[in-house]
């Protein structure tokens, strides 16, 4: 199996980038204070709406990626890229948030980490905001604790973002100024959104009530296996999907042939199970190869 490739123009492009807009920044700054000020003002007033507008995107995208009903592997890993993408922006803009709200608001720097002596509201927004960050910490050494004694931590800190978004949105509605009718409209969707997303995900799992081999919603033989039992895989892997009504059918990835073995054969069906961490390293692995 190859090793994923390395991109390290992608962090010189990154620190590039930021770089260049230092400079821009502070040469254009003394002759553009006007837009400067005009800049910061949108940001002191909309950078939490932009921000709890990612954390709606990030919960929904978090949703569609852990889906294996409705959703193809191809489709997952393109969702848990744009979940890793939109949560990064979020962070950015929520601290853009709290920056400004802690140098215009009066609200203290101490206030901003732990709520004490704060309104409800604003006490709301530190906790959903402490959370978020946990939960991106976390995420980004999901690696280092996968194979350790800690390795349950991020599931659990990761479900932590079912409280996290709706304190955000209690946070929105209730903190500062009253919020303007559209404002409030875009709330009601991001509840609408999510709302709709885990309604989804709750009707469409798996029958909880079958075997743990059989409650797959996916079971994938890597393209080796196949050529290794005379299949005609020709180098993707084959997916036999298990659908709601219990029968199976053979469903190649594209540029698969759909040469399903017999699942009702014990042998077959051993040799067709393998963990989520051996499918996403093949997928990965005939991405890089390509």
């Amino acid at each position: 199996m190859s090793q994923p490739l390395r991109r390290p123009w992608v962090k010189v492009s990154l620190l590039a980038g930021i770089l260049l807009v230092n400079t821009i920044v502070a040469v254009a700054g003394p002759q553009q204070v006007a837009f400067i000020r005009t800049l910061q003002d949108f940001l002191w007033a909309y950078s939490g709406v932009i921000a709890l507008l990612g954390m709606t995107a990030l919960v929904v995208s978090g949703l569609l990626a852990a889906d294996r009903i409705l959703t193809s592997p191809a489709m997952r890993i393109a969702y848990q890229t744009l979940h890793r993408a939109i949560a990064l922006a979020s962070v950015g803009f929520l601290f853009a948030h709290i920056t400004l709200q802690v140098a215009y608001s009066g609200v203290g720097l101490f206030s901003a980490i732990v709520p004490i002596g704060t309104d409800i509201s604003i006490a709301f927004g530190v906790y959903a905001s402490n959370l978020m960050i946990l939960i991106i910490v976390t995420s980004l050494l999901r690696k280092r604790m996968a194979g350790t004694s800690w390795q349950w931590a991020w599931r659990v800190v990761h479900t932590t973002a079912f409280l996290c978004w709706p304190m955000a949105i209690v946070h929105g509605l209730t903190a500062g100024r009253q919020p303007d009718g559209y404002v409030t409209v875009g709330y009601a969707l991001c509840l609408a959104a999510v709302g709709g997303a885990l309604v989804v995900r709750m009707l469409m799992r798996p029958d909880t009530g079958r075997r743990e081999p059989e409650r797959r919603a996916d079971v994938v033989r890597p393209a080796s296996a196949n050529r290794a039992a005379g299949g005609r895989a020709r180098g993707r892997a084959t997916v036999i999907r298990r659908g709601l009504s219990g029968d199976d059918a053979a469903a190649d990835l594209p540029g698969g042939t759909g040469d399903a073995r017999n699942p009702d054969d014990p042998a077959e069906r051993r040799a067709s199970l393998v963990d989520d961490a051996d499918f996403w390293s093949s997928m990965r692995s005939e991405r890089h190869d390509r």
